[in-house]
């Protein structure tokens, strides 16, 4: 065996792997689904959370002390409400 077939042996024997398109995929596939859990985890919380606190506010203002503040509250929940949509449309147009 010449000095160059001896090299081009070794070279060979250290050639990178052929890629694995399946297992690629199925690796993507594993962080696009735990990608999608965590954003939908994270809005499900501020949802509950905004929602506790508009709930909150309108039942101080329909029926507390608070009941003159009754038009800003609602106007509040509003703005939340579109505000909320916006940041959800935004989010599902980075996706």
């Amino acid at each position: 065996m010449t000095p160059e077939e001896k090299l081009m042996a070794l070279m060979a024997s250290y050639a990178p792997k052929q890629p694995d398109p399946a297992f690629d995929l199925s690796v993507m596939e594993r962080l696009a689904r735990r990608q999608a859990f965590e954003r939908f985890s994270r809005m499900l919380m501020a949802v509950v959370v905004v929602s506790g606190l508009m709930i909150a506010l309108a039942w101080g203002a329909l029926y507390g002390q608070m009941a003159d503040t009754l038009p800003i509250v609602m106007a509040a929940m509003g703005a939340s409400a579109i505000a909320g949509l916006v940041v959800w449309t935004l989010g599902r147009a980075q996706a």
